[in-house]
């Protein structure tokens, strides 16, 4: 016969949860309870309380430290228009583990916020952000109808959602029952395991006439044809003025058909593959897109180190407004002259260049000559090969750049290094090649007010000290994420600062 065992500590445990919980209920309250809400300002209490006041059910550490909100509480929230115009809920596994009907404390909580908006108290329409708590599996086992009574009857009030959802839980946005008057951002989280579900069948439709940002992260799956067809008529592409799927991986014929759609885009963040799998024969001008920011990898994780370039890829697209056009790539140019013709044909109207890109000398030599008036220049330095930056001072010298202002050369060597707070004999090399090239555009005799920028690590930084001249307009940079480290590595941010007269140049 096994015995049980005693449930005495448990029984201790929950007793100990409840009574902290209660005082720091009290606490909280009591800090409340002396404000005055026509004295005082409520954005200075703290965010526990804020969030508290806001959401009066909010855990805060642990299910049972639930706030219960009493009317002082809520005279002070009621009071706070910020507070109801900009909610943000962050949802895990602590309800379910509490036995909370969520979906009815929100709905309240929304209800009351968007009556807040109809009785004509504030013009302002609500932001409303829903999140799942990190490494929880709270959207695994909510109903598909989670979000509906939160969003359908409250559609007009909403100026912006940023939802973490899973698809299932899309309808009422997507069904065409739903109307979205004055919706003008939309950010969707979605799980990329879910990317082959219903939700991009056909029939699906956004009703969002102002709709004019829209985000879609869908994790690391590659989005292809596959699930396309449903997801072209999802949206109100032609009327979008920014798309940012910089977190969602694009196969190239399915970039090519959002860019097709997408008529009055002016601000575009991409991921693609390099590789496309086919060619595609009409061509797609998007004569209004400023910015572009792109990047091309075969996949997120894990991350490769090296994939063939298809030159095919560019060929249908053009941008002839395009001021801003920053290229990161992780892969191998074989073919760089389809790049360079690439960027020719964009360079009229091109003034800020950012380039995260292996090229030869001989290449960004070409590339720089078609950017006559060029004023900014960022240029990422893969594997501390500083000679990759000789090319754009040469360039300024002998190419007539006579607009360029800035030039920003970030070195992910030095910091790979730094970083690590390792001795590599190669930081020598690094560190003289990268005083040189500073000392090479001072001699350039800089004009006033251009700028350079140079990220790099402390020991470069001292020994630059004992080169650089008052009097030039240079600002020196130290502070830069290594991706290659993995992402999540940063160097002690320390800066040179140069003056000149009486100003200060500081980064």
């Amino acid at each position: 016969m096994f015995r049980s065992s005693s449930p005495k500590p448990s029984l201790k445990k929950l007793q100990q949860d409840l009574l902290n919980s209660q005082k720091e209920i009290a606490a909280l309250e009591a800090l409340v309870v002396a404000v005055n809400p026509a004295h005082f300002d409520v954005h200075l209490l703290p965010i526990t309380v804020l969030r508290a006041i806001f959401l009066y059910f909010l855990p805060l550490g642990s299910p049972l430290t639930l706030c219960w909100v009493c009317h002082r509480w809520r005279a002070v929230a009621m009071s706070t228009v910020n507070l109801w115009i900009n909610p943000s809920f962050v949802l895990g596994s602590a309800f379910s583990s509490a036995g909370l009907d969520h979906t009815d404390r929100l709905e309240h909580c929304v209800r009351e916020m968007c009556g807040w908006v109809d009785r004509g108290r504030t013009s302002s329409k609500v932001s409303m952000s829903i999140f799942r708590s990190t490494n929880t599996n709270y959207f695994e086992w909510s109903p598909p109808s989670f979000l509906e009574p939160l969003i359908r009857p409250y559609a007009e009030c909403y100026r912006s959602l940023n939802l973490d959802v899973a698809q299932h839980q899309l309808h009422p946005l997507l069904d065409g029952r739903s109307h979205f008057p004055n919706l003008q951002s939309l950010s969707l989280h979605l799980p990329f395991l879910d990317l082959d579900l219903w939700l991009w069948h056909e029939g699906l439709s956004l009703s969002a006439p102002s709709l004019q940002i829209l985000t879609i992260t869908a994790g690391t799956v590659v989005l292809d044809s596959t699930v396309f067809n449903g997801f072209t008529t999802s949206f109100p592409w032609s009327q979008l003025d920014t798309l940012d799927m910089q977190d969602t991986l694009l196969d190239p014929p399915t970039w090519w058909e959002i860019l097709s759609r997408c008529h009055s885009l002016r601000t575009g963040s991409f991921a693609v593959r390099p590789n496309p799998s086919r060619s595609r024969e009409h061509p797609i001008i998007l004569p209004n897109l400023t910015t572009l920011h792109i990047k091309f990898q075969t996949q997120f994780y894990p991350r490769t180190t090296t994939e063939i370039f298809d030159p095919r890829i560019f060929h249908p697209v053009s941008f002839p407004s395009v001021s801003y056009l920053h290229v990161a790539a992780k892969v191998d140019w074989s073919d760089p002259l389809s790049f360079i013709e690439w960027v020719r044909r964009q360079s009229a109207t091109l003034r800020c260049l950012t380039l995260e890109v292996r090229l030869s000398d001989a290449a960004l030599f070409e590339v720089l000559g078609f950017c006559r008036d060029l004023e900014q220049l960022t240029l990422y330095l893969p594997h501390g090969d500083v000679s990759q930056c000789r090319p754009a001072f040469q360039a300024i010298q002998q190419r007539a750049l006579t607009k360029m202002r800035i030039l920003t050369i970030i070195s992910a060597a030095a910091i790979y290094v730094s970083a690590r707070t390792a001795r590599f004999s190669s930081l020598d090399g690094v560190v003289f090649d990268l005083v040189q090239t500073v000392m090479t555009w001072v001699a350039l005799e800089l004009r006033p007010g251009s700028e350079l920028r140079l990220f790099a690590d402390g020991e470069v930084l001292s020994e630059l000290r004992t080169c650089l001249r008052e009097g030039n307009d240079i600002v020196i940079i130290s502070h830069v994420s290594d991706e290659t480290s993995g992402g999540g590595v940063h160097a002690d941010c320390t800066s040179l600062r140069i003056q000149q007269g009486s100003r200060i140049l500081r980064i």
